[in-house]
């Protein structure tokens, strides 16, 4: 399986590309946040690949994982694919919600072509999810 997952939070993630699949990770020439490739600080497998955006259009992509709300504009533009309904996507929601409990109302909310995973039982308790599936 080819796997498309930025590198956002470099432990977390490091754990994550142990696994026995393929992990495309964005890199930018800047190393941004959007982009900033394989890890440095840790030990990646290399199993983990660096691929700028312009060469994702061309790679098989089995799922996307979604860290952060704008990354799904970021992929469909990236992809020339929908997240959801062209490539299976999921949502890894490492974040509490902040502001009022009324309004916490999750960025995946009522996208029932994503599975969102919250990785603490609050995170699950707390965000609005409207209807989408859960893991």
């Amino acid at each position: 399986m080819r796997i498309l997952i930025w590198h956002v939070h470099g432990s977390w993630t490091t754990a994550f590309v142990q696994g026995r699949h393929e992990y495309l990770v964005p890199v930018l020439p800047d190393r941004g946040s959007d982009g900033r490739g394989r890890a440095i600080t840790w030990e990646w497998p290399s199993s983990v690949i660096e691929v700028t955006p312009e060469r994702l259009r061309g790679e098989s992509v089995d799922a996307v994982i979604f860290q952060r709300p704008h990354e799904l504009a970021l992929a469909a533009g990236w992809l020339g694919r929908r997240p959801g309904p062209d490539v299976p996507a999921i949502y890894l929601e490492h974040n509490a919600p902040e502001g009022r409990i009324a309004e916490m109302r999750h960025p995946a909310a009522d996208r029932p072509d994503l599975t969102v995973v919250h990785v603490t039982h609050f995170n699950a308790l707390f965000w609005t999810r409207g209807r989408h599936r859960r893991a």
